[in-house]
């Protein structure tokens, strides 16, 4: 009877998921392509995900884009592009990170060139607007696998997310200066738009150099819905680099504390926005060449240090407030890093009882959540104030 009701159940459950299956994997991704290219790709889905075989799931992925470019489809139709985003991701996959760059790169130059061909001829049809957001996603895709620990290659990951970032600014202030053409859809936006800053925050983080971080915080700030514990993580890393960053009255030596390292970098947004068949519109006209850098940060930095105190304890009553059901782990990161900011500060300015007092809050919050990384921090700070009391 035991074996029976198994059996059933197994059954049961097996019918109810084959359908679900097949409409998802089988017939959902491949709605409205020509059915020779179709065929090609469902092998390759076969070969990769069902009985894995990278070289037969290469095979069909290479002639499902010969297929399409036989049968004459728009190479720059959001289907083919998406062809070419599987392909790519299909090396990230198997760990073959250079072709899939190679690819994503292929895809970012065609779209390049074609906007600076065809694209005044097509703003109000929205097809510039939809090719250079592919542009703009594949730079970015780019960006973060020169930036795994395995490939490292930071100059390649900068030069890509600035181009991303470029791109993202200038046409973003076009349309506000020129206002939006008719029919020319909506440029990239929200979540995905803040993505790309915060990416390209981090990169300058790591390199130290805080000036060029704190602005593209502060763009991705502002598109972040607020009360949300990502938000008070964009507060406590605009915080970190304006406590970085000298001013008239307090200057780090070596002897100071090192700076706080932001936290939470964004999980890569590449495969979510790419995997959509008709993702959100944008466009920017620029070359493949590496931008420069603004000139200067956009924020005032008349004291950074007053501003960077400021921002960490908006990063602590944010994540207060958000709600219980809304609570992420991001909450209590940037809570704890926020107040080991407060400490620091209070530190570099020798008030040692102050930081002693941040530091130990900074514990409490990180041994509450488990946080080891955090514990470890908020006890080397407060082992630093007390050799100084010593």
């Amino acid at each position: 009877m035991t074996v029976f009701v198994v059996l059933f159940s197994f059954s049961s459950g097996l019918l109810l998921y084959l359908p679900f299956y097949y409409d998802q994997y089988i017939v959902k991704p491949y709605i409205g392509m020509p059915e020779p290219v179709v065929k090609e790709l469902r092998k390759a889905f076969h070969y990769e995900y069902v009985q894995p075989d990278p070289k037969q799931a290469l095979k069909y992925h290479k002639r499902a884009l010969m297929m399409a470019q036989e049968i004459g489809m728009d190479p720059f139709s959001d289907m083919t592009i998406g062809i070419k985003i599987r392909y790519a991701e299909f090396f990230e996959k198997f760990y073959h990170y250079q072709q899939a760059i190679d690819v994503l790169e292929s895809i970012r130059g065609d779209c390049v060139k074609w906007v600076q061909l065809f694209g005044d001829k097509h703003v109000e049809d929205g097809k510039r607007t939809r090719i250079l957001a592919w542009a703009v996603r594949c730079s970015t895709k780019v960006g973060e696998l020169y930036g795994l620990p395995w490939i490292d290659e930071s100059e390649k990951a900068e030069d890509a997310f600035s181009w991303a970032v470029e791109t993202l600014l200038k046409e973003k202030r076009r349309r506000e200066v020129e206002g939006e053409k008719q029919g020319e859809g909506e440029w990239i936006a929200g979540e995905e738009f803040g993505g790309t800053m915060e990416r390209l925050a981090h990169e300058y983080e790591e390199k130290g150099q805080h000036a060029y971080a704190a602005p593209l915080f502060l763009q991705a700030l502002t598109v972040c819905p607020t009360n949300t514990c990502h938000a008070a993580i964009l507060m406590n890393n605009l915080a970190t680099s304006l406590s970085q960053q000298p001013n008239q009255t307090t200057t780090r030596t070596q002897s100071d504390p090192a700076p706080t390292k932001p936290v939470q970098r964004p999980s890569g947004g590449f495969m979510k926005p790419l995997n959509k068949l008709n993702p959100q519109p944008g466009s920017s006209d620029s070359s493949l060449k590496r931008p420069d850098r603004p000139a200067e940060p956009s924020l005032p930095m008349v004291d950074p240090v007053t501003q960077a105190i400021q921002w960490a304890n908006m990063a602590i009553a944010t994540a207060e407030r958000v709600p219980a059901e809304d609570r992420t782990e991001e909450c209590d990161q940037a809570r704890c890093a926020a107040l080991y900011n407060l400490g620091e500060l209070a530190e570099r300015s020798k008030k040692n009882d102050e930081a002693a007092r941040q530091y130990e809050k900074a514990r409490d919050v990180a041994e509450g959540v488990g946080w080891d990384e955090g514990v470890k921090m908020a006890n080397e700070g407060i082992k630093r104030t007390q050799q100084v009391a010593a």
